[in-house]
Formats: C-alpha cells, structure tokens, sequence
C-alpha cells in the first residue's frame, strides 16, 4: 500500500540526512508534515541538487509513489512533484535550491541559507537571520506580495538574532540609509522601495548569465510539459473523461489548456455546442480536399505555437478529438473522398504524447444516440482499433467500465509515462 503524503515526507527528508545531503526546509514548516500548504520549499548544498532526482525516483518506487516531473527552474533550483502512484491527487512538490536566485539576480547564498540550522519536528529549518533574509528576498518577487503581509514574521525573526540579520540585509540591500530597528518603524508601504534596490544591485555575472542560457536550452529541447490526444465516437464518454483527467492530473502540471479537435490558429473557436453535427451535407470533393489542406495547415501552425510552447512551459495539453477524427468520423466535418489523403497527411504531424482510444460496442453507443446507424458505428469503431495498433503512442481503451475507472486507467498510463521519463534523463545525467 503506497504512503500518504506526511509519511512520504518523513521518509524524504529521513533520506536526504541519511545520504548526508544537509537541508533546510525554509518557510511555512509550522505545521508539517500533518498539513503541508503547498510547494515545500527547502534548501541543500549545490554540489548535491544534481542528487535529488535519483534519490527522489528511488524512494518513490519504495513507497508506492512516483516522480512525474523534475523543472529546473532556475540556475540554482530544481522543482520535483511526486504523486501517489494510485491516487495522484495525494502529492508533494518539493522546490529545491542551494542559493536563492531570481529573475537573473543572485540574491541568498547557499552558505546563508544552510548555516547553522536548527532541527525541528524531526526535520531542520533554518537558523532566525537566515529565514529572515530568506522570506525577505523572496518578498520581491514577481508576485507582487504585500509586504504587510508578511512584516509581523520578519519582525519576530529579525528579533532572535538582530546583528545576523543586520548583516543579511547589507549584503543585499546595500547602504539604504536605515537600519532593520529604523525600517521596522517605517508603513509597510515603504518597503514595496526594497525590491527596486534589491534587483538593481545583484545581477548574475557573466558566467551565470552563460548558465542560465544553458538552462533555458535544456528546456527547450528536455520539455517537461505533456500532450495527450481522445478520440472516439460520439457519446463514448470523451468529454467527460478530460473533465476526470483535468482534476486528476493537476498536481502533476503547472498549466493545462483544452483543445477541441485542434488549435484554432487562423480563426476564433467556435462558443457552445453544435446540436447536430452529422445533419449538414458533406462538401462536393474537392472543397473536401482543401479543407483536409486547411486543417492540416492549422494542426501545424498550433503545435508551433501553442502545443510546443505549452510543453516548454510544463503544460498538459489535451486534444479532445485531434486531425485522426478526420478518418474516423467524416461526416461530422462534411468531407467525402478524403480518406487517402487523411492518411498520408497525418504521417506528416507531430504526434501527441499519447492518444488514448475510446472503444465501446457499437450498439452501447446507439442505446445512448441514436443519430448515427449502428453500421457507421461498427465502422468507426473499426478505423479506431486500426488507429490504435499502428502506434505504440497510441492506448486502446474500453469505455464499458464507469467513467471514473476509465480515468483512472488513462491516469495510470500518464503517470507511468512520466515517471518512465524522469527515469530515463536521470541515467543520462553525468
């Protein structure tokens, strides 16, 4: 039986000190590991970040977890997300840095970050100047927090260890003309002034501007981001099954964007659902054609712009329905004699991650709309099964059981793809 999400914790952090990688968790630990607010935020030495998703694939495979995604992203950090193998929505995500950099600012170095720190609950935090200087930081970061917010806390921690903490804020800040007693004194508006100076005084150098370039690569090339395709026919319970998976899948994803049939590139989508999509007559054969080249066309021009940029950025990407639905239900896009054509088409467009097949007896199918003759039924069922043995990346799926179960099935392939991924950049890592 796989762990739950505090065990998975315990069990974490236990290993990292046992391997004798020294760590920090660095903020919001109050109350962990009963209630983990969101990203766990902690701190190791750099030398030993290139570690963390080896040690992190070989605890989840022990406690019935998996790591589904490893984003560097940052110079100095490494962003983990580990779910529970069979019920994903029980997950941790573990943000990892050794100094704390943002927006091509070096600004908390590791030695800072990890000195002289302070076991707590079974796990080590770190010590009051460090976590002062830390949430200090990262106060100015793109999210445009209030410092309100957040100046009880840093006064407290400020209090436990002042000249420490005086020094901290020297360092990054420079000369600002107050010290900490005199700031503390100040509307919490004055410090929204920090930030300014914060950014303008701790640029990275070149050779960590040569790095980020390089991380930034990586990412293009290693995307860390998913896209699966759903065909089936109507009424095999597509729609409802990305609702399931959307909800299922969330922990695993920064972003998730759903595309019906495709990108819609070259004109709006269109808003609600068509009635009757088999009721209009087909096109004569040669308007046929030029809406295959048509759609052929937008498939590209969206995986350019929106399918890969949303994998660069570690976005699910679902095609509900996707260019093959051009083999398997003509009728609905009114094309006739277009068969051929579809074929050698589609061997020309990037391919989904994985497509999953939805497969369901042809008279189920007419018990629940009756639109549609059970001989086409029988049909597009068949051009389905074709369709799923010509790929591995392609998953027949039996849609006889509930939906729940059908997402779970499909959940289950995703993770396991993930997981397989991480696996494998992690044994091609030096």
């Amino acid at each position: 039986m796989a762990s739950d999400a505090a065990s998975f914790f315990e069990a974490f952090f236990h290993e990292l000190e046992q391997r004798g990688v020294p760590y920090v968790i660095l903020h919001s630990y109050q109350e962990m590991p009963e209630r983990i607010p969101g990203d766990i935020d902690y701190a190791v030495p750099h030398v030993d970040l290139p570690k963390l998703r080896k040690i992190q694939i070989e605890l989840a495979r022990r406690h019935g977890w998996a790591l589904v995604q490893t984003i560097q992203h940052g110079v100095f950090a490494f962003f983990g997300v580990l779910v529970n193998s069979q019920n994903p929505t029980e997950n941790l995500k573990l943000d990892a840095c050794s100094s704390y950099a943002r927006a091509c600012r070096f600004l908390v170095p590791e030695s800072v970050l990890l000195a002289k720190r302070i076991p707590h609950r079974g796990f080590y935090i770190p010590a009051p100047a460090s976590e002062f200087i830390y949430v200090l930081a990262k106060l100015y970061d793109a999210k445009n927090k209030s410092p309100a917010q957040y100046l009880p806390r840093l006064k407290e921690l400020w209090l436990k260890e002042p000249p420490t903490a005086q020094k901290y804020f020297n360092d990054l800040f420079g000369d600002t003309g107050r010290n900490l007693a005199e700031w503390f004194e100040r509307p919490a508006e004055e410090w929204s002034r920090l930030r300014a100076v914060m950014l303008a005084r701790n640029w990275f150098g070149p050779v960590l501007m040569l790095r980020e370039g390089g991380r930034i690569v990586k990412r293009v090339l290693k995307p860390t981001g998913f896209c699966l395709a759903i065909l089936g026919s109507d009424d095999a319970g597509k729609s409802t099954l990305v609702a399931r998976l959307r909800a299922l899948l969330a922990p695993c994803f920064r972003y998730q964007k759903v595309l019906h049939f495709g990108p819609r590139v070259f004109q709006e989508p269109k808003q609600g659902i068509v009635a009757d999509p088999h009721g209009r007559a087909p096109r004569n054969i040669l308007a046929s054609w030029l809406k295959v080249f048509y759609y052929f066309a937008e498939h590209w021009a969206g995986w350019l712009s929106v399918v890969q940029h949303g994998r660069i950025c570690s976005m699910l990407v679902i095609f509900d329905r996707s260019f093959d639905d051009l083999l398997v239900d003509q009728r609905r896009y009114r094309l006739r004699g277009t068969s051929v054509l579809v074929r050698i088409l589609r061997r020309f467009l990037p391919k989904a991650d994985r497509t999953f097949v939805l497969s369901a007896p042809a008279q189920l199918l007419h018990q629940r709309k009756s639109e549609l003759p059970i001989e086409e039924l029988e049909r597009q069922r068949a051009t389905l099964c074709q369709l799923a043995a010509s790929d591995p990346r392609y998953v027949l799926v039996s849609t006889e059981a509930s939906v729940d179960e059908v997402a779970r099935v499909v959940c289950r392939h995703v993770i396991n793809f993930l997981a397989e991924r991480e696996r494998k950049r992690c044994t091609k890592l030096p």
